[in-house]
C-alpha cells in the first residue's frame, strides 16, 4: 500500500485496483465524493466514470450521489458518462462470479416456507 497526497487536503491509499480516498470531516461525505470523482475522471470536457464503481451504504445515497455527480457537471460544464454505484450488499454479488444465478424472491420465500413448516413448535 502507498499513502498519496490527493490534493486539497484529502488523502488517498492505493493498492493494486483499489484506491481508498480519505474526504475529511470539513464538507458532507457524499458532497466531497462527487467533487473528486468528477475532479479525477475529467478529461476533454467529458468525465468518464464508465469503468468505476462507487460502493454506497445504501440506495438512497447512490440516488443522492447520482445526484450530486449530475449537479457538479452540469455546474463545470462537463458530460457525465456515471460510474457503476452499488450498496454494501449488493458487493458480495458483484465481486463474486457464480455458475448459476441465485434463487428469485418467490423460490427464496418457498423454500424458508418449507424450512420454518419442518421445524418443531
Amino acid at each position: 500500500m502507498e499513502a498519496v497526497d490527493a490534493g486539497a487536503g484529502v488523502e488517498a491509499i492505493r493498492s493494486p485496483g483499489v484506491e481508498r480516498i480519505f474526504m475529511g470531516w470539513d464538507r458532507p461525505a457524499l458532497v466531497s465524493a462527487a467533487d473528486i470523482l468528477i475532479d479525477r475522471h475529467v478529461a476533454g470536457g467529458e468525465a468518464r466514470m464508465g469503468g468505476a464503481v462507487v460502493v454506497v451504504p445504501g440506495a438512497r445515497a447512490g440516488r443522492r450521489l447520482l445526484e450530486l455527480l449530475l449537479d457538479t457537471a452540469g455546474t463545470t460544464g462537463v458530460r457525465l458518462i456515471p460510474p457503476r454505484i452499488i450498496t454494501t450488499g449488493q458487493l458480495p454479488d458483484y465481486l463474486y462470479e457464480r455458475d448459476e444465478p441465485l434463487a428469485g424472491q418467490v423460490l427464496c420465500r418457498r423454500a424458508w416456507i418449507r424450512a420454518l413448516r419442518s421445524v418443531a413448535p
